[in-house]
């Protein structure tokens, strides 16, 4: 009755301005104080971020429930990491995720590097009183508990697990309205657009996809995007003249980035390459990202804003002119 009714209380309660820098703050006090030396901790949490309306003891609660499961998923150690960032959705990002709408929202990561989350139980993490741990070592609402609070705080959550790399919690609250954030969701941002050029969108996350491709076509891009590194290869293959640039993830199924950035090369040395990844250097697939980063010509951590996109292609296929 005790967890139930805990339950209830963690879902509802008065709502403010809450300033999350400071909650993540303490949170981070309480990892590098508790959480085993087996564990590497890594942080980003920036002065600069958008206050939220919402109840701080709640979203104290989100941060330490998913930090204290990614803890308990890397028994044998590993690597955890917090970040918070001002995120800005407009119209082409917002459709292409569920739950988001245009404007202005504050994201806050946690990310493992453990074993990841099987097909059979990602299917019901959410469910109320459902666990994977031992009698005794946990009552199944800690999940249950992050989402009705996202929920009440009319954010959405994404979730990347990837078994064997770990498992990525992302929380997206709404952030405060101000004049600045009010100014920048009403109307895009002035970002150097495209004039038709074909671009190749390589990536096994069906969202990253949809949101790149909705992004790059909004701007003035032609796109053409697929689903792992051996679907792009056969098709840069036949049609190597026409890109102008291919934007690839890492770490894909049956091609990674790494191989088909070097077979494009092999095929048409002067393509522009982008590499794209949400992995970190200390996780698995570390040497990958070094290698991508030395094959392409430019990089792009996950999750990326509109802007960084925009900005990084634009460099590439219309770079200043040199005196």
């Amino acid at each position: 009755m005790k967890q139930i009714l805990g339950f209830v209380h963690a879902t509802s309660g008065e709502f403010r301005s809450t300033q999350v820098k400071h909650l993540a703050r303490d949170i981070i006090e309480v990892i590098e104080a508790t959480f085993p030396k087996s564990i590497t901790f890594e942080r980003q949490v920036p002065s600069d971020l958008w206050p939220v309306q919402g109840n701080a003891t709640q979203i104290h609660q989100v941060l330490l429930n998913l930090c204290v499961n990614a803890r308990d998923a890397m028994p044998q150690g590993g690597t955890l990491r917090l970040t918070a960032a001002n995120r800005q959705f407009y119209t082409a990002e917002a459709a292409a995720i569920p739950g988001a709408q245009p404007g202005a929202w504050l994201m806050l990561e946690v990310a493992d590097t453990g074993s990841g989350i099987p097909p059979d139980v990602l299917e019901r993490i959410w469910t109320p009183f459902f666990t994977t741990k031992p009698t005794g070592k946990g009552t199944g609402l800690g999940l249950a508990t992050v989402r009705g609070i996202v929920a009440g705080h009319h954010g959405f959550i994404e979730l990347d697990p990837k078994v064997g790399h770990g498992t990525t919690f992302r929380v997206y609250l709404p952030a405060v309205a101000s004049e600045s954030t009010q100014r920048h969701s009403a109307t895009p941002f002035a970002s150097p657009g495209g004039h038709g050029e074909l671009l190749l969108v390589v990536d096994d996350e069906a969202p990253i996809r949809d949101i790149a491709t909705a992004i790059l076509t909004e701007h003035g891009f032609r796109v053409v995007a697929c689903a792992d590194g051996l679907e792009a290869l056969e098709l840069f293959a036949t049609r190597a003249s026409e890109f102008s640039l291919i934007l690839t993830d890492v770490d894909m199924p049956r091609l990674g980035g790494v191989a088909l950035a070097r077979a494009a090369l092999q095929i048409r040395p002067d393509i522009r390459l982008v590499g794209m990844s949400g992995l970190s250097r200390n996780q698995i697939g570390g040497g990958e990202l070094q290698e991508i980063r030395r094959l392409a010509h430019g990089f792009l951590n996950k999750p990326f804003r509109a802007e960084d996109l925009l900005n990084t292609v634009h460099q590439l296929l219309h770079p200043p002119a040199t005196t």
